[in-house]
């Protein structure tokens, strides 16, 4: 579990410490989960061990890896929550996105494979609304064990639908979850607005020169690396917050690629002409490849995450409603792409298939969000 804390602030050695910031971690204004969802603070508390102003105390072993599970868990609990900031007015987003000069060169296609599009339409679907269906007012301390596979359901959403994107622009659709993500990048990104159109590329370990590149923000990488990853997001942090969750994704990628490379090799670290060499064969990162990253954290590498790491039923309940916020939101903008290429007699049968999975699953009857 102690890796799992080194990567939090990875991204950049010029970040502040994770376990220094923890000490403010406790000092946020999270409340009771009454008050978190009606908007007001309050001081925490995780079974008496968070206390206004002061640092966790470690004893044992275990108090390490929890705090590194509270740690990892707040780092994406605030990317998620950025990101939500960032796309509460949809209406607004699907006007910009018809702005888009990518967007306006789409046009009908004559041969599509329709039912190649509807099939994985309906599993991007199908993925959604069981997401939708946790009964959250009712039983709240349900999002504890459903945040553990809700990065799962986002993720294949927005593959399921963007996949169908795929099937519909060009006849095809890439084999595997790597051909998928760098397409993606490529293809879809430019179709989409902010938030969802900022991509990073470049060399994270580069000494003598720009390590990012970034697009689709007017920010700087310099300004987005001293934004630390376990403030809490607001209106005025969170695009940098939501760029460096693209940034740290984009870094984590160069670091498994290099490992691999040390592996083939059998070498211990590499020179810094072969990172540079290494740096252009990684393609670019987006908000695709940072829901994928999400869906292996949770899933594979650190479980501990939302198994330890969530505070409490208010602050497990939230994390689930942003994040099915910034699906629902990514998911209507893909499904706009869809709908500019597919024949109008196809889109109604595609909106009557959407409307009997919605009738099939109730609406959410959840507590009234931030």
């Amino acid at each position: 579990m102690a890796k799992a804390a080194s990567e939090i602030s990875a991204a950049d050695r010029e970040e502040p410490s994770p376990r220094r910031e923890v000490r403010n971690f406790a000092s946020h204004t999270w409340g009771s989960p009454a008050q978190r969802l009606s908007g007001k603070g309050g001081a925490p508390r995780h079974q008496g061990r968070w206390v206004k102003g002061k640092s966790i105390r470690h004893s044992s072993k275990s108090d390490h890896a929890e705090t590194d599970a509270q740690l990892t868990f707040r780092t994406y609990f605030t990317y998620v929550d950025a990101f939500r900031l960032l796309c509460e007015n949809l209406d607004k987003l699907k006007a910009v996105q018809r702005t888009l000069p990518d967007f306006q060169n789409l046009f009908q296609r004559n041969s599509i494979p329709i039912d190649l599009v509807r099939g994985s339409l309906h599993r991007g679907l199908v993925n959604f609304q069981v997401m939708r269906s946790i009964p959250l007012r009712a039983f709240p301390e349900c999002a504890l064990t459903a945040n553990v596979w809700s990065p799962v359901q986002a993720y294949y959403a927005v593959h399921g639908v963007g996949l169908a994107a795929f099937a519909a622009l060009t006849g095809t659709c890439p084999s595997t979850h790597g051909k998928f993500l760098s397409k993606a990048t490529n293809d879809l990104v430019p179709l989409l607005p902010f938030p969802f159109s900022i991509i990073c590329e470049g060399n994270p370990w580069n000494s003598a020169g720009p390590r990012f590149e970034i697009s689709g923000s007017k920010l700087q990488a310099t300004e987005v690396r001293n934004t630390a990853n376990l403030s809490t997001a607001n209106a005025s942090n969170a695009e940098c917050l939501a760029v460096k969750a693209i940034m740290t994704s984009h870094t984590h990628r160069f670091k498994d690629d290099c490992a691999d490379f040390k592996a083939r090799k059998g070498i211990q670290r590499l020179t810094p002409s072969q990172a540079r060499q290494l740096a252009p064969k990684v393609s670019p990162s987006s908000i695709f490849h940072f829901l994928y990253r999400l869906r292996l954290r949770s899933n594979y590498d650190d479980p501990m995450m939302f198994m330890a790491g969530q505070p409490d039923v208010g602050i497990a309940t939230i994390h689930y409603m942003n994040l099915h916020k910034i699906t629902h939101v990514f998911l209507s903008l893909l499904l706009e792409i869809l709908y500019a290429v597919v024949d109008s007699s196809d889109v109604a049968k595609m909106r009557e298939i959407y409307g009997r999975y919605s009738s099939r699953f109730p609406r959410p009857d959840w507590p009234t969000s931030r």
